[in-house]
């Protein structure tokens, strides 16, 4: 931000009526006033309104300014024995596909769609909005398992079974497709050996009309939680991963299947951006779970115990889902959060609350490990490519600093 959007809002708002103030009411008495001296004043006073005018309008209107951070690292901890750069693409042939329901509105999950999935009923935990229901033709009793996959290509020296990622995205405007963002993710990641699907939850995010996600059945586990805004939304997104992650296994044990034994589900990555950040936490406790602890009689999970071996959110947030109103519990899991400096969206690096609250214990027979890394100059909507330099609404969005974004 250049200068903490509220109070910077507040005080060019401040500036710009007491300029507008100066240099109308400066005009009004030179033309009408009959002292010249008193003209003079005004004709000060009208310059300064018509400066300060220039340049609160100058601050608004530009990207922002240059800020330098000087960052001494000890040589002991650069990074060794790094054969290659893992951000480049590697060497593995890839294609790309989509799977959908085959009768969505959009083609490439509907009659486009390369595999058909069927659909998930989640009426016990949320229930969508009315503008939702209409724009996608879904309702949470019928929701869609709709995604993009990127996945190499067997060769003679490169065969699978491949590792997974889910790539999953965060809230955003629903009209918008959001999972198209992270293409960029999708096909690196497949050029490295690795099944990349990021998933269309678009049905779950926010409506144009600023009306969301709602309550299910399930209305009653609202007494064990005071701030439990976007809980049945989340709990949504984590058990939609979950859900791919069973498709997938069923392609994989299907002979005619093009994925037929090439997906290794016993090595299984979480990438999560904004709010699906906190999803992926939220659906690794899940996965090795049986029931929803919130409400024991009414969910059920079957089939999971899938091989998630690591997370990693960008830009994630914190405790809008609080199973029986505490923080959540992480254990034995790999976990990486990224954060930027400039993020206009969150106002705090909140993922480092889901790193405080994961636990190693001995029972893991894996290596796993915790980190995060905040950055400079980076801001929280273009880590999806899609979603734009500005984090903020039109108006506001003009109080960050996106010189270099």
């Amino acid at each position: 931000m250049i200068g903490g959007s509220a109070v910077a809002g507040l005080g060019l708002g401040i500036a710009l009526i007491l300029s507008h103030v100066l240099f109308i009411s400066g005009i009004m008495m030179v033309i009408f006033h009959q002292q010249k001296r008193i003209k003079i004043v005004y004709c000060f006073l009208t310059v300064i309104g018509c400066v300060g005018i220039i340049l609160v309008l100058w601050y608004y209107l530009i990207d922002g300014v240059d800020q330098k951070i000087d960052v001494i690292i000890p040589s002991e901890r650069y990074p060794r024995n790094l054969t290659h750069d893992p951000s480049v693409n590697g060497n593995y042939s890839f294609t790309f596909l989509t799977y959908g329901s085959g009768f969505d509105h959009r083609s490439e999950y509907g009659t486009k769609a390369s595999i058909i999935t069927p659909t998930i009923d989640l009426s016990s935990i949320i229930t969508l909005s009315s503008f939702n229901r209409r724009a996608f033709k879904y309702n949470e009793s019928a929701l869609p398992l709709n995604g993009r996959i990127w996945h190499p290509i067997n060769a003679s020296n490169q065969t699978g079974p491949y590792p997974v990622v889910i790539l999953l995205h965060g809230n955003h405007a629903s009209t918008e497709s959001s999972e198209l963002g992270y293409e960029y993710l999708g096909t690196m990641l497949a050029s490295q050996g690795f099944i990349a699907v990021s998933i269309d939850e678009n049905f779950l995010n926010v409506a144009p009309t600023f009306s969301s996600i709602g309550y299910g059945k399930i209305s009653t586990i609202r007494k064990y939680v005071l701030n439990f805004r976007n809980g049945p939304e989340l709990m949504a997104r984590a058990i939609m991963i979950l859900e791919t992650l069973k498709q997938l296994r069923l392609w994989n044990a299907e002979p005619n299947n093009r994925f037929y034994n090439q997906i290794d589900l016993s090595n299984v990555g979480l990438m999560g951006h904004s709010r699906a950040g906190e999803a992926i936490v939220i659906a690794q406790v899940f996965n090795k779970l049986k029931f929803l602890t919130d409400y024991p009689g009414g969910v059920s999970f079957t089939d999971y115990e899938f091989g998630i071996k690591a997370l990693f959110s960008i830009g994630g947030t914190d405790d809008g889902y609080m199973p029986l109103g505490h923080s959540l519990i992480s254990e034995d899991v790999t976990m990486f959060g990224i954060h930027g400096i400039y993020d206009g969206d969150l106002s705090s690096f909140f993922f480092q609350a889901k790193l405080r609250y994961l636990r190693f214990t001995s029972n893991s027979s894996q290596y796993n490990f915790k980190a995060s890394v905040y950055v400079h100059q980076a801001n929280h909507g273009q880590f999806n490519r899609d979603w734009g330099r500005f984090d903020l609404i039109p108006g506001a969005s003009r109080f960050m600093n996106v010189r270099h974004y």
